[in-house]
């Protein structure tokens, strides 16, 4: 059985470099991440590392809605004869195609990307 009061506490061996903590999300953190013995890992260690995916989970999402801004302000400056609207329905129906997305899924996540941008 566990000991509580032990649980959570930081391993004797970290399995997990300290160096985790202060690095940008990126590619300087996917290798260390890619290289970590996931089985192996302590509570807490297995707590730290899901914490470093969240990371860059959260950080390759902002890129995701960032670029379907960009794809938007492209068509527009492409097409600047098109309607807004005409434009809108170009872009959400190639993600649509692209992500395998319905009409509405596509619309969302069009949506909350121009929202964020």
């Amino acid at each position: 059985m566990y000991d509580r009061d032990s649980l959570f506490d930081p391993p004797t061996e970290p399995l997990i470099p300290s160096a985790v903590h202060g690095l940008s999300p990126g590619v300087e953190l996917g290798d260390l991440l890619s290289g970590i013995d996931s089985p192996s890992l302590s509570r807490y260690e297995r707590v730290e590392l899901i914490t470093a995916y969240q990371k860059m989970v959260s950080h390759y999402q902002a890129l995701f809605y960032r670029e379907i801004a960009r794809l938007y302000a492209q068509e527009l400056r492409e097409d600047p004869e098109a309607l807004t609207e005409d434009s809108a329905w170009a872009v959400r129906t190639e993600l649509g195609a692209a992500l395998r997305l319905s009409p509405r899924s596509a619309e969302l996540v069009f949506g909350f990307a121009l929202a964020l941008e």
